[in-house]
């Protein structure tokens, strides 16, 4: 298994910034639709991938993956189905499962466990289909 350098690290960050981005326009455009759980969650998951954001920024967070070009191909295109859906959806539930789904997979990364870092990938999927 080869470890992400730190120039990695931080394009992942750069992906899960514009899925944050995404949870915060999704909110903002639904704004008067959100019920105070609602919006309340969505914060919650905005603010946990911020602060896994900071982590890989402010620490040299060493990730294992057995390729890690790939990884971070399959992150960005994750992100990029993330960012379209949630311009998107109208749902908001299920624009709080896609944000709690993009959550489980920057708690991923950081556990540095690749089979947990694939599973959160296809937990986005699933969540991401109609």
């Amino acid at each position: 298994m080869e470890t992400l350098n730190s120039q990695q690290l931080i394009e992942i960050a750069k992906q899960l910034k514009v899925i944050a981005r995404s949870i915060n326009d999704f909110q903002i455009d639904n704004w008067n639709n959100l019920t105070t759980e609602q919006f309340n969650r969505l914060n919650k998951t905005e603010r946990d991938i911020l602060l896994t954001v900071q982590d890989l920024i402010a620490r040299s967070v060493t990730v294992l993956a057995e390729n890690s070009e790939d990884l971070i191909s399959m992150i960005k295109e994750a992100t990029d189905k993330v960012e379209t859906s949630l311009k998107q959806i109208e749902n908001i539930n299920k624009a709080i499962e896609i944000a709690t789904a993009s959550v489980f997979i920057a708690s991923a990364i950081i556990s540095q466990n690749p089979s947990a870092i694939s599973l959160s990938l296809q937990g986005l999927a699933e969540a991401l289909e109609e």
